[in-house]
């Protein structure tokens, strides 16, 4: 029985970028996990879809970051032989092609500009003591020229995960750092992509153990980031052009949160919350505008629900009685199903 409960299971990390209807995931292939492509236009069985490269991800790690529709790539994070020795590689969907485009020892912090002309990522080193520190590194995506940035070495704040955000000029990026590295207070910091320097955004009452990016894009003078600060996600404001400020609470929710949101483009963010006493999840659609406080609606969905990596509204969801599913969403005032995908093999009753 279990047995046959496991093999109705194949897939896991589907990933849809946004503006497309393209789905990647690894399925499983016998004792390989082979990255697979379907196109939701054409088919919503992912039994139609294709292998695009020849790695076997059972050997490796595997988060995808974004996909170009310009040059056809999917770009992800990935190690050699599960060593943790994390690169950016790249797959092209036409000649599915697997290709390294970072030679890094450990990176943690990653992010593309808007258009993908320049790529930002780190580079981890340990030194003495058993103390790491990151190296960070601008590269231009059509010369391939690398220019290192800056080296965190005698920063009090020091760089680990994240992901970084470009102003619309790309003069600066924001990305998170951690305190002594000790996942205790984290902040954000502005740096300038010419000079290297660095400047906290947030005062010590606005740190908190997790602060994230949300805004991709930097266009105005609104920048939206999650923190913990409460004890509970939620979404944080603060001006992006000032230094050390407090930042201001967008949403106040006392509930555990499964998964955050936001279209850059049109200003709205969504938020599942996990109501675990009623076995079901709330989703938030959040009109942001500014720093005032938000329009927001509400519904309630059956079961768990968390939102996927898109930033389109796509949601996974699963309860007691149903195995996994994967939902596009059209959320205008009601919540309406556009396309779903089961995310399991055979049949539902089985």
């Amino acid at each position: 029985m279990v047995e046959k409960y496991l093999d109705a299971f194949p897939y896991s990390v589907t990933y849809i970028p946004e503006g497309t209807n393209f789905l990647f995931f690894l399925k499983e292939l016998g004792s390989e996990k082979k990255l697979q492509f379907l196109d939701l236009d054409k088919s919503q069985n992912l039994e139609d879809s294709y292998s695009i490269c020849d790695e076997d991800f059972s050997k490796r790690s595997y988060r995808p970051i974004r996909f170009n529709s310009e040059n056809n790539k999917l770009y992800l994070i990935s190690d050699d032989d599960n060593k943790e020795n994390y690169n950016i590689y790249s797959v092209n969907l036409s000649s599915k092609k697997f290709s390294q485009v970072t030679e890094t020892t450990y990176c943690g912090v990653y992010g593309f500009d808007k258009n993908f002309g320049k790529l930002v990522f780190g580079d981890r080193y340990k030194k003495e003591k058993g103390k790491y520190f990151t190296r960070l590194f601008l590269m231009d995506m059509e010369s391939g020229v690398i220019n290192e940035i800056c080296n965190d070495f005698d920063w009090e704040y020091r760089l680990s995960w994240s992901d970084v955000a470009f102003d619309e000029k790309n003069n600066f990026i924001i990305v998170s750092v951690d305190w002594q590295n000790q996942r205790k207070k984290q902040n954000l910091i502005k740096i300038s992509l010419d000079s290297g320097e660095y400047k906290k955004l947030l005062n010590e009452q606005s740190e908190s153990s997790y602060v994230s990016a949300l805004s991709r894009d930097i266009t105005d003078d609104n920048f939206y980031f999650v923190s913990d600060k409460n004890g509970f996600e939620n979404i944080y404001w603060i001006n992006p052009k000032l230094e050390v400020q407090d930042s201001i609470a967008i949403t106040t929710f006392d509930i555990e949160a499964s998964g955050t949101i936001l279209r850059d483009n049109e200003g709205i963010a969504y938020m599942t919350l996990a109501d675990y006493k009623n076995d079901e999840s709330i989703l938030n659609k959040i009109y942001l505008n500014g720093q005032s406080k938000p329009h927001i609606e509400k519904v309630n969905l059956k079961g768990s629900n968390r939102l996927s990596s898109s930033r389109d509204l796509w949601i996974y969801s699963s309860n007691i009685d149903s195995p996994p599913e994967l939902t596009k969403y059209l959320f205008d005032s009601d919540l309406m199903k556009t396309c779903q995908i089961n995310l399991y093999k055979g049949k539902k009753e089985e």
